[in-house]
């Protein structure tokens, strides 16, 4: 199975950041996966096929490169959320 690694790490980060909701937002499901949507569109993909390739996808993960790229996609991406609902909340 492929899965692209990038979508675990936005999740994790972004489930951490909104269980607190000091987001100052709504934080529905489909705000929430906006948000995802356009953090993962705005990152580099990294597909993994097999437990190798997660295992050497997650010691990537940890440098501090990746972090900043993923920390400032999803910041982003709340912004850009936060003033372009397309719901009422």
């Amino acid at each position: 199975m492929i899965k692209n690694y990038m979508e675990y790490l936005v999740e994790d980060f972004l489930s951490t950041i909104w269980d607190n909701n000091k987001l100052n937002m709504c934080t529905c499901e489909k705000c929430k996966d906006d948000v995802m949507s356009l953090a993962l569109n705005n990152l580099k993909p990294h597909y993994v096929s097999s437990s190798e390739g997660e295992l050497f996808t997650k010691v990537e993960s940890l440098k501090q490169q990746t972090i900043t790229d993923v920390v400032s996609s999803v910041t982003n991406a709340i912004e850009i959320v936060k003033k372009n609902q397309r719901h009422n909340c």
